[in-house]
């Protein structure tokens, strides 16, 4: 049977959703809980790309993505010209 490690993210209420969470999934924990403020600023051209309406293009967007803890626009730009 496949693992599936879920990552949960709520804005408000994140101790109720927990909860609810752990009800419903028999032997489910959660490992950690973040307090706090992270953010990063998003640029709208990451949006365009990822809505391209090319799906290839978006598909390697987020590819891309994926990997980075950190934006990185130049690289963004180059999965989307698919290089």
């Amino acid at each position: 049977m496949q693992k599936i490690i879920p990552h949960l993210w709520f804005n408000d209420q994140a101790e109720e959703a927990v909860n609810f969470y752990v009800s419903i999934f028999k032997n489910s924990r959660v490992g950690h809980i973040a307090r706090g403020v992270s953010w990063q600023i998003v640029p709208a051209v990451l949006g365009k790309m990822m809505q391209d309406k090319d799906p290839a293009k978006s598909e390697n967007v987020i590819k891309a993505l994926l990997h980075m803890k950190k934006l990185n626009i130049e690289a963004l730009k180059r999965a989307y010209d698919g290089k």
